[in-house]
């Protein structure tokens, strides 16, 4: 945990919740090894990369300790302040689309788990199924899909 930050002192953070990433393609049937994970603080005066990870055979990142909140700001109703720590997430992977996953939440004492489902890349840069605007095809010159 980087408690040595100093834009955590302004934040009040005292308390400790844990992130792993789940990188896969596929709809999440196909896990992703070797990509690139990094961490930033979600608070306007706080995006620095916290970590930076890479993702395992099983597609999941190491689980990352991340200061939040204190629990007990959950605990009662009239409190106004938010009970978790906003952080943001970015996967580069190639081969595949950058993904981007905003203001995940991280409570204190839990365990998230994000999802970051990855879209390939075609290989001519237009999707599959058909060609770029504009161009035309001859019969005798099928298309290179």
């Amino acid at each position: 945990m980087n408690k040595d930050i100093p834009q955590y002192d302004s934040l009040g953070y005292t308390g400790t919740g844990y992130l792993v990433v789940r990188v896969s393609t596929a709809t999440g049937a196909l896990p992703l090894q070797g990509a690139t994970v990094l961490i930033r603080g979600g608070e306007p005066d706080f995006s620095a990369v916290i970590a930076r990870l890479t993702s395992g055979e099983d597609g999941l990142t190491p689980k990352i300790a991340l200061l939040t909140p204190p629990r007990a700001l959950s605990l009662s109703p009239s409190e106004t302040k938010k009970p978790f720590a906003s952080y943001n997430v970015e996967v580069y992977l190639d081969g595949y689309q950058t993904l981007s996953a905003q203001n995940v939440p991280i409570f204190d004492g839990i365990t998230s788990i994000q999802p970051a489902d990855m879209i390939p890349v075609p290989k001519n840069g237009y999707p599959a199924s058909r060609p770029p605007y504009g161009q035309q095809y001859t019969e005798s010159e099928p298309p290179d899909l």
